[in-house]
């Protein structure tokens, strides 16, 4: 339930700026369920249900797929997000 509310408020939120595209590295990122090439990014804190893994008191970056809605978080140093 904590992770549907954070992805309803970054949906909220990231719908503000303009899409973008991500890159893993140097691979280019696309919706693991539609293949959509564009996102709306925003942080995401991660709470105390992640302190199992370590992560708490971190924040994340999520993306929302522009045409299927899917929603993906990542923990990753390597996402870069580009402009088309």
């Amino acid at each position: 339930m904590a992770r549907l509310r954070a992805v309803l408020k970054m949906a909220k939120s990231a719908k503000k700026g303009a899409p973008a595209r991500a890159l893993i590295g140097e691979v280019p990122f696309t919706c693991t369920v539609c293949h959509g090439e564009w996102f709306w990014q925003d942080s995401v804190h991660l709470t105390s249900n992640w302190q199992a893994f370590g992560w708490a008191k971190e924040d994340a970056t999520g993306l929302l797929c522009t045409q299927c809605g899917y929603f993906h978080l990542f923990y990753n140093r390597n996402l870069r997000l580009y402009p088309g």
